[in-house]
């Protein structure tokens, strides 16, 4: 999640979405199973075409579900140490302080990121544009989530 957080900066970030985005992060694989907006099918067939046959995940949800708790220590424990703003996180928000990481870990953020840039690019611009609620929103496209009832917003995401 941090790798995700480094690389919007000190921009608000969902908590659901951050989670997702950590998900397809971890799987990259399970991408190909997601709808993407018009105008993606070069990436889709990318996805496709780096797919391996191997690589399968027989349910996407279960794991994902698997993942919360992990995930919300994580979430956690970044408030703890002041390097997410504690406040924002009980509305369900995720904002980057300005606490600087140890140069090391830094270093090892930049690294990873440079070697998925693609990965880390998309998930932090394609699906940070999209609605996360709504029938065309990220939880209906990638059917992490239980989306059935989820209302579209009226304002766009941040």
């Amino acid at each position: 999640m941090l790798r995700l957080l480094e690389h919007i900066g000190q921009r608000e970030v969902e908590l659901q979405r951050l989670r997702i985005w950590d998900f397809y992060l971890l799987f990259p694989e399970a991408l190909a199973l997601i709808t993407l907006p018009s105008g993606n099918t070069a990436l889709k067939r990318q996805l496709n075409a780096s797919r391996n046959v191997y690589d399968v995940m027989p349910d996407t949800k279960r794991a994902f579900a698997r993942l919360e708790p992990m995930q919300q220590a994580a979430v956690r424990h970044l408030a703890a140490k002041n390097l997410i703003d504690a406040s924002q996180l009980r509305d369900g928000k995720v904002v980057r302080t300005g606490i600087p990481l140890p140069d090391e870990l830094r270093s090892m953020i930049v690294e990873r990121n440079a070697a998925s840039d693609a990965l880390v690019n998309f998930l932090t611009t394609t699906f940070f544009t999209l609605e996360l609620y709504g029938s065309q929103g990220v939880r209906q496209r990638t059917d992490l989530f239980d989306h059935r009832y989820d209302l579209q917003r009226t304002t766009p995401a941040t």
